[in-house]
């Protein structure tokens, strides 16, 4: 959907993790993307 409506969008993946990231690293790193995304777009 995001491709045909011609949005952008990242895809993250974090070796050796499930669905949400566990490792306090790959949680960081997904937390201040988060934020980032949203200071840029709200």
């Amino acid at each position: 959907a995001l491709i045909d409506a011609g949005k952008p969008f990242d895809t993250l993946l974090y070796p050796n993790e499930r669905h949400m990231p566990r490792s306090e690293r790959d949680r960081s790193d997904m937390e201040r993307r988060l934020l980032e995304f949203f200071q840029r777009n709200l």
